[in-house]
């Protein structure tokens, strides 16, 4: 993951944020150091491997309070280095070379600082301390980036697709329009094989990491908890893990209780704002009776069959394109043996497309002409839990009364060409 950052604000300038540019599946894109603040306030990465440069064992009691004016970024964060309780500031950068660019060791205004938050590793250099505060003093230093749950790209996504919920697909759509129809559908088509590569990107980097059965139980726990509790999920799979929550299980006990699943996502639930139905509690009982019923279900999966989908006759609608594959058999088949029936709806949806199509093609071992059948199922499913603009775009987009282009490849083919959008915008600022 390469960068090249913008020039540095001024020191004892307010905190203007660094923004550093990378290159990505759509091209170049920006990323402020907002997000990377957003990741320390959310705890959006592994903090049971956090160590500090020196070695230090880290655990984030409190972020801190997040500041948007001079001084430091976090207030008052309350951390254990080593076991021992520290209280102070929290700065965050792309590098730790930026603490000294910054003019931050001359400045009393950070001289509470006691964690130097930093996307990538310093260079090597002579052995001195990297932080200090104007008395001296050394300030420890942590690098995220082996600590990420996902790609950098993906976490810049994931902010983009939010941004949809509440924006106007007008633009996009009006764009759309203006093109030949037969122009307007390859350009969607082009974006969603992007969507498609990217899924499989981020798989394989998980599946490397993890391997197969952690990879599966952390992605799902991760579905589990929608786009308002993936972090406090994640923190869920890496507390209690595929490998002893199963051997559990399948040894006749319970597992870990519900209790203790809670506790695990500490103080990273968000409980406002999240309807009934998918309550962190509600949703950690679910994976509980999934696990109960299918314990095994990450191997089921390895070994898991999809049909394989003809070539069908120009002109034939979506609806029978999916007869005649049998997709709702394979769907009725994913529910049963792979989530043991505690799966449907939309959430049955999301899980076929996140994990179970883009883990069967990324597997190291999977057959070309099955990595490909894995592909042709995911642009013909249907779309799982999607922004409502993207629905609104696909009505104005459809022939009127139609519903043919509510398709994955539909929907990811929108959401490819607005991220294209955004960062032709960033690129043009």
């Amino acid at each position: 993951m390469e960068s090249r950052a913008s020039p540095s604000p001024t020191p004892g300038a307010a905190n203007a944020p660094e923004v550093a540019e990378f290159q990505g599946r759509y091209g170049s894109y920006h990323v402020s150091e907002l997000l990377l603040q957003k990741i320390w306030l959310r705890g959006a990465f592994d903090q049971s491997r956090a160590r500090t440069l020196a070695g230090a064992t880290l655990t984030v009691l409190h972020p801190g309070t997040w500041n948007r004016l001079s001084g430091p970024d976090f207030r008052d964060a309350r951390l254990l280095l080593d076991g021992h309780e520290v209280t102070g500031d929290i700065e965050v950068h792309f590098h730790a070379e930026a603490w000294k660019q910054h003019g931050h060791d001359t400045d009393r205004a950070y001289d509470r600082v006691v964690l130097h938050v930093v996307l990538f590793p310093p260079p090597a250099h002579g052995g001195g301390p990297l932080a200090r505060t104007t008395g001296g003093r050394e300030i420890p230093v942590l690098v995220l980036v082996d600590l990420l749950w996902h790609d950098l790209e993906e976490y810049a996504t994931d902010e983009a697709v939010a941004a949809l919920s509440g924006r106007d697909a007008m633009p996009l759509v009006e764009h759309l329009l203006a093109l030949e129809p037969a122009a307007r559908m390859a350009a969607v088509r082009a974006a969603a094989e992007l969507r498609w590569q990217e899924k499989l990107r981020y798989a394989r980097l998980r599946l490397e990491r993890c391997g197969w059965d952690e990879a599966c139980h952390l992605t799902a726990l991760e579905i589990l908890g929608y786009r308002a509790n993936r972090e406090a999920m994640l923190r869920v799979g890496t507390t209690h893990p595929w490998s002893t929550w199963s051997r559990a299980v399948i040894d006749g006990r319970c597992g870990p209780s519900l209790d203790a699943l809670f506790a695990a996502g500490g103080e990273h639930w968000t409980l406002r704002g999240v309807r009934p139905a998918n309550q962190p509690r509600l949703r950690l009982v679910q994976y509980q009776r999934w696990m109960t019923r299918a314990p095994d279900w990450p191997r089921r999966l390895r070994a898991f069959a999809l049909p394989s989908i003809d070539d069908h006759p120009a002109g034939e609608s979506v609806v029978r394109q999916r007869r005649r594959a049998g997709h709702a058999r394979l769907r009725a088949a994913i529910a049963h043996e792979l989530t043991g029936d505690e799966l449907g709806g939309l959430r049955l949806d999301t899980f076929a497309i996140n994990l179970i199509l883009p883990y069967l093609a990324a597997a190291p071992d999977t057959p070309r002409r099955d990595a490909e059948t894995a592909a042709a199922w995911w642009r013909l499913w249907t779309p799982g839990d999607i922004a409502e603009s993207l629905l609104v775009a696909t009505r104005q987009l459809a022939a009127p009364g139609s519903r043919e282009t509510r398709t994955n490849a539909m929907i990811q083919g929108l959401l490819g060409l607005h991220l294209q959008r955004v960062c032709s915008a960033d690129a043009s600022r």
